[in-house]
């Protein structure tokens, strides 16, 4: 299931199945073209780096930042070059961020140039107007990873650039954990005909509900613990009602 997500408004708009006949490459234009998309910046994985992608985006009338990997082996090493040698060379100032919680430290970098002499083929990817770097740097109690990310892109805001990839990499604890932990997505083993997809987008509505309507205090667990035991709370949430703040 491919799911997409308002990463500001923290829910799932729509759901999109990749059967044994297609894959997300060809899934992809499909989900898009169930949603609005003018004014909206796109972010995608690696898979969806794909030239009829961006296109399909840019005609919406929305941005795109598009991960790149090894997929793209041509693009991925002119990126990589490029943007390696313009922060090397001081060329490029990176935009730093620490978040420090409970034992963990993150140091986040980011980078973005316009800089796209060397991108040999720019003009097959629509809208294409900067280049991207992320770098996150975690320490958890003493144990130290790297990873570094590049991308392509429409926008050349940096600032805007760093928010949206803040956001895309928020989607794991947003979405994806929260529906392991609080609804078993990843146990369940549900397979007959269409159950698996029905269950799927069962638990992303009822995620939306503990996220927008009735009493917000508290976790997502204790909201389902209320909505379970008090018939009005669950008829707040399921059909909206008063939001404290």
């Amino acid at each position: 299931m491919m799911s997409a997500f308002a990463a500001k408004a923290r829910v799932v708009l729509t759901q999109h199945p990749c059967d044994g006949k297609s894959n997300e490459i060809t899934a992809i234009p499909d989900l898009l073209s169930f949603l609005e998309l003018k004014g909206a910046i796109i972010t995608i994985d690696a898979m969806g780096c794909q030239k009829n992608i961006a296109k399909h985006i840019i005609d919406a009338e929305a941005d795109y930042v598009l991960a790149l990997k090894e997929n793209q082996p041509t693009l991925y090493a002119e990126v990589k070059r490029t943007l390696d040698r313009e922060i090397q060379e001081d060329r490029l100032s990176l935009d730093e961020t620490i978040d420090r919680t409970h034992g963990r430290l993150e140091i986040r970098n980011f980078a973005l140039s316009t800089k796209l002499d060397e991108i040999s083929r720019k003009s097959d990817w629509p809208g294409l107007a900067a280049i991207g770097f992320a770098e996150c740097i975690r320490d958890i109690q003493g144990v130290v990873s790297v990873e570094s990310r590049y991308f392509i892109t429409s926008i050349t805001d940096p600032v805007r650039f760093r928010e949206v990839v803040r956001d895309h990499w928020a989607i794991e604890t947003s979405q994806h954990w929260v529906l392991d932990v609080q609804f078993g997505e990843d146990r369940n083993r549900t397979r007959k005909d269409t159950a698996a997809i029905n269950l799927a987008l069962i638990r992303r509505m009822s995620l939306n509900m503990l996220r927008r309507n009735g009493n917000q205090k508290g976790s997502i667990k204790s909201r389902k613990i209320r909505a379970g035991a008090d018939d009005t709370m669950r008829a707040e949430y399921i059909f909206g009602g008063h939001r404290p703040s």
